[in-house]
């Protein structure tokens, strides 16, 4: 492991990680792109199953395991406090887009969805976490946040 956690001894596939962050991404690029803004609906669904239930229930993490299955591809085991710590402020991001939409303040859920777009998309495509490289100092500053 390339760095050190000690906030969780359980550990994920981050392999699957990054097709969850590959299905956010597709998420978010629709509720960007089209009218189609429901679809915030199941993702913010899927991130509190992931950030506050049981990430083994999350609906995106069963078919990232299920195709990760098909396709014969080997887990990359990683550290599960800064994903869930990643799950929890996405899922922070996805209800501020619910609620600005709501309210009419489209631009501030379009930041937020840029901003979130960007991180899943750093994840997916580079497996580079941007909340798991905060998530030390967040620790450090404010204690245990899970």
């Amino acid at each position: 492991m390339a760095q050190a956690c000690p906030i969780s001894m359980q550990q994920v596939n981050g392999k699957a990680c990054q097709i969850n962050a590959l299905f956010t991404v597709v998420c978010l690029v629709v509720f960007l792109f089209t009218s189609a803004k429901w679809v915030l609906l199941p993702l913010a669904a899927d991130l509190l199953i992931r950030a506050f239930l049981n990430p083994m229930f999350s609906p995106f993490n069963m078919a990232s395991d299920a195709l990760l299955r098909q396709c014969n591809v080997s887990p990359r085991m990683t550290n599960a406090g800064p994903k869930l710590f990643a799950a929890k402020l996405a899922f922070v991001f996805v209800v501020i887009m619910l609620l600005s939409r709501l309210a009419g303040y489209e631009g501030v859920a379009v930041f937020f969805a840029a901003c979130l777009t960007f991180f899943a998309s750093l994840e997916a495509a580079f497996s580079f976490c941007v909340a798991c490289k905060a998530y030390p100092l967040v620790r450090k500053v404010f204690g245990s946040p899970s």
